[in-house]
């Protein structure tokens, strides 16, 4: 089984020789030479289309991390907004009672001067 080799995935895996304690298959990062040491456009071609691969799937795991994050601070803002515009409406309430309050103590306030002023108009 010494030199066998295969392809596995991204990365290029050999068969070392039978050792007390070893690994069967040791990989080979896809930064290193090719093991059979052929150096082929092809092999090259193709390594850096793994490579590439493997780069693109990493940005696309972090791409569809990040829009997740967005996704729920995206709702953490919406219902943030609810709660202000609820709050907003409250308040609108409030100060609208406030004023029916106010108008009404000044309706009453006039009439009443003008029952004082009548009174002394009487005399």
């Amino acid at each position: 089984m010494k030199g066998a080799a295969a392809t596995v995935g991204q990365a290029f895996i050999t068969a070392p020789s039978w050792e007390a304690g070893a690994s069967l298959f040791a990989a080979v990062d896809d930064d290193t030479p090719n093991a059979a040491g052929s150096g082929t456009n092809e092999s090259s071609q193709s390594t850096m289309l793994l490579k590439k691969r493997r780069e693109m799937g990493e940005v696309e795991e972090q791409l569809a991390k990040l829009q997740a994050e967005t996704m729920v601070k995206m709702a953490q803002c919406d219902e943030r907004e609810r709660i202000l515009v609820k709050n907003q409406k409250k308040e609108s309430d409030h100060v609208e009672r406030c004023h029916k309050y106010i108008d009404e103590n000044d309706r009453k306030r006039e009439r009443a001067e003008m029952k004082v002023r009548g009174l002394y108009e009487n005399r």
